[in-house]
């Protein structure tokens, strides 16, 4: 399993530290495997011609291989029948188009994720913001009602991002792919003091300049998310919080970095918004913007 997020190894405050705690963990169980019955595996008799080889049996292909998934398997000679070779192909297909499904499912929720920002008017590179918490009139999955969410879909199709981003914040940045790319906030670079992220592609040589922490990727969307809480001393007002995180907040091109554009974040405290999408194998995704380089 994945362990790099539920058990990290080691601080996530230093890039080594991160480093470690991606990691995949394979346990290994004290469990005793069954072996097929004899009669599942039927080998092929030993010639008896007086220079032939005495082959091992672990080296000999059976005549007939009895399997739960695929049937029947028959070899002559070691070599598989017509309808074994064609099971194979038909086993490959289908496990290939398992991987192929499960890998694709990641891409097609964030698409979705996105999709959703894209229906209540928040363009790639806004930013929304749950000024007033979160409510039923909007379906994601995991929330919760007590913290101030903000997100953004960052794309750098068109060149790095600049992502600004004031203190106290806690948060996140995911590829396109669902993929981890780097904490931002308390866990990130910034140590949760604020600062600017310079997210570019893994093949971009546009020099960076001082004072920003670089971020490299191997995609153009992803999935900024942070998040929150509101002011413990105000009665849990997000009043407050809210206004520091809109006066220094932002995301915008390095190359309009001497002079950022304002971006107003929406509001999707009110809005009727979807994270999730159903997706169907009529279902229309553009493929050009979720390819991985």
């Amino acid at each position: 399993m994945g362990a790099g997020s539920i058990s990290p190894v080691a601080s996530n405050e230093s890039d080594e530290g991160r480093a470690l705690n991606r990691r995949v963990e394979f346990v290994l169980l004290d469990e005793t495997v069954e072996a097929l019955p004899t009669e599942e595996i039927v080998s092929p008799a030993q010639s008896t011609a007086e220079y032939a080889a005495m082959v091992p049996e672990n080296v000999l292909t059976p005549d007939l291989v009895r399997t739960k998934s695929m049937g029947d398997l028959r070899f002559f000679d070691g070599m598989p029948s017509p309808e074994t070779v064609q099971k194979t192909f038909d086993n490959l297909d289908l496990m290939r188009a398992t991987s192929a499904f499960l890998d694709g499912m990641k891409i097609a929720s964030l698409r979705g994720m996105f999709q959703g920002y894209e229906d209540v008017g928040a363009a790639p590179n806004d930013i929304v913001i749950t000024e007033t918490l979160m409510n039923a009139r909007s379906i994601w999955l995991t929330p919760n009602t007590t913290t101030i969410y903000i997100g953004s879909n960052v794309d750098i199709s068109e060149g790095p991002v600049v992502i600004e981003v004031p203190a106290g914040l806690l948060g996140l940045l995911d590829d396109a792919a669902f993929e981890y790319v780097a904490d931002i906030g308390a866990l990130g670079a910034d140590k949760g003091k604020g600062g600017k992220y310079l997210l570019m592609h893994h093949d971009d040589e546009t020099p960076v300049p001082e004072g920003y922490f670089e971020l490299r990727t191997k995609t153009y969307e992803h999935w900024l998310l942070l998040r929150r809480s509101p002011d413990a001393d105000a009665d849990g007002s997000t009043a407050g919080p809210v206004a520091e995180i809109k006066a220094g907040l932002n995301v915008y091109p390095l190359a309009q970095a001497a002079n950022p554009p304002i971006r107003r974040p929406r509001n999707s405290s009110t809005c009727r918004m979807s994270s999730t999408k159903r997706f169907t194998p009529t279902t229309k995704i553009s493929f050009m913007r979720l390819t991985l380089r």
